[in-house]
């Protein structure tokens, strides 16, 4: 690229890997417009000055989220390149369970809420399962095996991480947890 003004682009299309020209409105570039705002809120949880661990942790996601952007977009074209594989969905699992160990139990919704970071991770989370949701639409709009079932695995294990993320910065920065007050008794139905 040696210009970032992309005048092909004022026409309300845009290419996916230099192939295919779709609308900029399509499944595909929505779901990626999601998931470039998905890594720029991590971005932003990343300044508000995570710990080390969990900075590592989050621009390795940033990686892989720039990965799958670039999987999908040759998901409908002849560059198939499939860069996410059953081991990152299986680091996430192995993630969610090693912070997840120094969390109480949950027994009530969480409200999300706490130090600006765990917020920002809030934030993530809900734009992960924005393009968990795209993700499926295009699922199921394209033929079968186009997209692999990976990605979905993994924007679902991402999306858990993050809560669990979310509640390990607020633990360590010493804000308590608030939850939902449900206003039904559990055994009668609203």
């Amino acid at each position: 690229m040696t210009s970032l003004s992309s005048r092909p682009g004022d026409s309300g299309q845009t290419s996916l890997r230099g192939e295919v020209r779709v609308w900029k409105d399509s499944p595909q570039v929505e779901l990626l417009g999601t998931l470039d705002e998905l890594n720029a809120h991590l971005g932003l949880a990343r300044s508000l000055g995570l710990p080390a661990l969990l900075d590592v942790l989050l621009g390795q996601i940033q990686q892989q989220l720039c990965e799958l952007g670039t999987e999908l977009a040759g998901a409908q074209t002849s560059q198939k390149l499939p860069l996410l594989h059953p081991e990152h969905v299986q680091t996430l699992e192995t993630q969610i369970a090693q912070w997840e160990t120094q969390l109480p139990a949950l027994r009530d919704f969480l409200l999300p809420g706490g130090s600006p970071a765990a917020c920002q991770l809030h934030v993530a989370r809900t734009v992960c399962r924005r393009a968990e949701r795209r993700l499926t639409s295009l699922v199921r709009q394209t033929s079968p095996g186009v997209i692999s079932p990976i990605l979905q695995a993994y924007l679902n294990r991402l999306g858990d991480l993050l809560f669990v993320l979310a509640r390990t910065v607020n633990l360590d920065a010493g804000f308590r947890e608030s939850t939902w007050k449900n206003p039904f008794p559990q055994d009668s139905p609203p």
